[in-house]
């Protein structure tokens, strides 16, 4: 086999390596929930899609992530849900700290006890 097809196989090889292990990283890493809700699987996808997205994620407290997860699940329709996992990510982009015109959470328990 010439050395030019050697290295280009062997390129081919170490690039499929890395892009699994890159992928094995990004999946396996550990992304915070909130307060009272686990992170669902499809805004975790999203979150971890994007490493500037995911930092801003990390970087809000856990009440605020408990915020964004609760609107998300709260969505009646699977079309709702995706188009609110997509604002979650264009929020945070866009600096916000929490959903845009949410009341909050209905399940926090809002007597402090």
């Amino acid at each position: 086999m010439p050395w030019e097809l050697q290295a280009c196989s062997f390129l081919t090889a170490y690039l499929s390596n890395r892009a699994r292990r890159t992928v094995f990283r990004m999946s396996s890493e550990r992304v915070p929930g909130g307060v009272v809700h686990a992170l669902p699987a499809d805004l975790r996808t999203a979150l971890i899609a994007d490493g500037a997205v995911l930092a801003l994620w990390k970087d809000i407290t856990p009440l605020a992530r408990n915020e964004f997860i609760c609107w998300v699940e709260d969505a009646k329709q699977d079309t709702t849900r995706q188009r609110r996992v997509r604002r979650t990510r264009e929020e945070l982009e866009e600096g916000k700290r929490r959903p845009c015109c949410w009341p909050g959470c209905k399940h926090r328990e809002t007597s402090g006890t």
